[in-house]
């Protein structure tokens, strides 16, 4: 049945693509989404699979991600690609994926990719698609959750206020501009004070 899954190019311009349910509902969705669905159902049934996060594009791997060694030969894994319909992807195929991106392969490129990094990659994924005032909601959502996932990167503090000031809320767009200041202003000084203009210039809107 996964092999009806698959992705378009035109999935990359749509919020579908990245929502579990959608993705269920609609048999398509963006490659992380797809590989995720694909690795949880061979779980359920009892087949290893786990994501991998190459870079530009996101693929399956059959076998268990607590023996991977990037040493391992290439026979000892099996790479899927569910975005293609679940085709099998040869390894040379996977590494010209990645360095058509203008990186260098390496091996430790098919190392399990951990769920918390998937999650964030797919939050991110939702945060570029949400970059327009307009889809500032969407953006404030997954910048939400995405501080909640651990040790989330400071700058999405900064991101937060962004979102809200496009929302018009301007004295909450403020504070958080001030506490993403607050919190990188010895270690980049610099940084914090264009935070900290961008609080004033939003409580500017309110005079």
């Amino acid at each position: 049945a996964l092999g009806f899954f698959h992705g378009r190019p035109e999935d990359y311009e749509a919020l579908a693509s990245s929502l579990l349910p959608e993705g269920v509902r609609r048999r398509r969705g963006l490659p992380i989404l797809l590989s995720t669905l694909w690795t949880e159902t061979a779980r359920r049934v009892g087949i290893a699979a786990y994501g991998v996060g190459l870079p530009g594009h996101f693929v399956a791997a059959l076998g268990d991600p607590l023996t991977f060694a990037p040493e391992l030969p290439d026979g000892s894994r099996l790479l899927v690609d569910p975005w293609s319909g679940g085709r099998l992807l040869p390894f040379d195929a996977a590494r010209d994926l990645v360095e058509r991106t203008g990186r260098p392969f390496r091996r430790d490129h098919l190392a399990p990719a951990s769920p918390v990094a998937i999650v964030e990659r797919i939050l991110a994924n939702i945060r570029a698609w949400a970059d327009h005032p307009l889809r500032a909601p969407t953006r404030l959502w997954a910048i939400d959750l995405a501080l909640a996932v651990p040790d989330p990167p400071p700058w999405l503090l900064r991101d937060r206020g962004i979102a809200l000031s496009d929302m018009g809320h301007a004295h909450l767009a403020a504070r958080w501009l001030e506490e993403y200041a607050d919190v990188i202003g010895d270690e980049a000084p610099h940084e914090a004070e264009t935070a900290r203009a961008q609080a004033r210039a939003a409580r500017a809107q309110l005079n």
